[in-house]
C-alpha cells in the first residue's frame, strides 16, 4: 500500500534574499569583501604621518662636594619621531586602487553568488511543487485503474470479458503504480536537494 506522502512549503513564502544571504557560501564571499576593505584602510594609512613617542629615564650619581657625599640626580629624555613619506613615486596610490579593485571583485563576485543560489532554488522550489502535482494526479489515476481492474475482475468471473480484458486493466494499474512510486521518489529527491541547496543539515548549524 502506498502511503500519501504530505508536503511541507514553509519556505514558499519565505524571503528568498534573506535565506540567500545566510547561507556559509555567501559569507565566506562577504569576508573576501571584508578582507579588501580592511586592505584599502591599511594602504591608506600610509598617507598619514606616522608619529612615535619615545621616552626613558635614569639616574646620575656623583660625589657633591659641598656636603663631600655621594649624590644622585634623575634625568628625563622624551624623544618625539615623526614619518611621513611625501614622496614615494605613487606606490601608495598604486596600493590603494589595487585593494579598491580587489574588493570590487569580491562584490561582484557575492552578487553573481547570490544570483546563482537564487536561481537554483527558484528552479528547484518549482521542482517540488511540479513532483508533487505528478505525484497527486497518479494517486487519483491508481484509484480509477484499481476500480477499473475490480470490475474487470467482476466481468471476467461473470464470463463478460476475456482474460485478455482483465490482464490488460491489471496491467494498467500496475504502469500507473510504477508511476506512483517514481513520482513520490522524483518529489523526495528534489526536496533533498532544495534542502542541500539552503545548508539544512550542514554540521555546525
Amino acid at each position: 500500500t502506498i502511503e500519501p506522502i504530505t508536503i511541507d512549503m514553509d519556505t514558499k513564502n519565505e524571503s528568498l534574499d534573506t535565506q540567500i544571504q545566510t547561507l556559509k557560501r555567501v559569507e565566506l564571499e562577504e569576508l573576501s569583501i571584508d578582507k579588501s576593505q580592511k586592505s584599502i584602510q591599511k594602504a591608506s594609512a600610509s598617507y598619514i604621518p606616522q608619529v612615535a613617542l619615545a621616552s626613558c629615564y635614569g639616574k646620575n650619581y656623583g660625589i657633591d662636594d659641598t656636603f663631600n657625599e655621594q649624590q644622585h640626580e634623575t634625568i628625563w629624555q622624551v624623544g618625539v619621531n615623526a614619518k611621513w613619506n611625501i614622496f614615494n613615486f605613487g606606490k601608495t596610490t598604486a596600493t590603494v586602487e589595487l585593494a579598491k579593485i580587489s574588493k570590487l571583485k569580491a562584490k561582484v563576485k557575492k552578487e553573481q553568488t547570490v544570483l546563482e543560489l537564487e536561481k537554483l532554488k527558484t528552479h528547484a522550489q518549482s521542482e517540488i511543487e511540479l513532483n508533487f502535482s505528478k505525484y497527486k494526479t497518479n494517486q487519483k489515476q491508481l484509484l480509477l485503474a484499481k476500480e477499473s481492474a475490480k470490475i474487470e475482475q467482476v466481468r471476467y468471473d461473470n464470463d463478460a470479458s476475456t482474460l485478455n480484458d482483465l490482464l490488460l486493466a491489471k496491467s494498467k494499474e500496475k504502469l500507473i503504480l510504477s508511476k506512483l512510486i517514481q513520482s513520490k521518489y522524483d518529489y523526495q529527491k528534489s526536496r533533498f536537494y532544495l534542502d542541500y541547496l539552503l545548508e539544512k543539515g550542514v554540521e555546525g548549524e
